[in-house]
């Protein structure tokens, strides 16, 4: 769905953007465009750990033949950022496989907001993301 749409976190059963507007406490928009300026407005970059990769379906662990994103350029061009924060296990895998040279940037791994990941409620999960509170 996400990549149909060309937009991140689309899938309707993601809870990341219920995530964003609950712990900022702003109104919950479907409208992409009031999403991204939410993370704008809190100063929250937002890219994937992965350029391209092949996979069947959309579970993580069927990624094969991935190639990595800019990051350190990314980094380079944005040196105002000083943590680096993971949606879920799989996105920190591959930071680290990938840029073992930014090692020294903190890096916290939240609980992905994927409804495959389904083993922690959404109150957890929102309570586990309110550390983008407090960045």
């Amino acid at each position: 769905t996400s990549l149909q749409r060309n937009q991140y976190y689309a899938h309707p059963r993601n809870a990341f953007w219920n995530i964003i507007f609950n712990i900022f406490g702003e109104q919950f928009s479907s409208d992409y465009s009031a999403r991204v300026d939410i993370l704008l407005h809190h100063h929250i970059a937002l890219w994937d750990v992965l350029h391209t990769c092949k996979r069947k379906g959309s579970a993580d662990s069927a990624i094969e033949e991935e190639l990595p994103n800019s990051i350190e350029q990314f980094l380079l061009e944005h040196n105002h950022i000083q943590t680096i924060l993971f949606n879920g296990t799989s996105a920190a895998h591959y930071f680290r496989k990938h840029f073992t040279s930014l090692s020294h940037y903190p890096t916290i791994i939240l609980p992905s907001t994927s409804p495959a990941h389904a083993r922690l409620s959404f109150d957890k999960k929102m309570e586990k993301w309110k550390i983008l509170c407090s960045l």
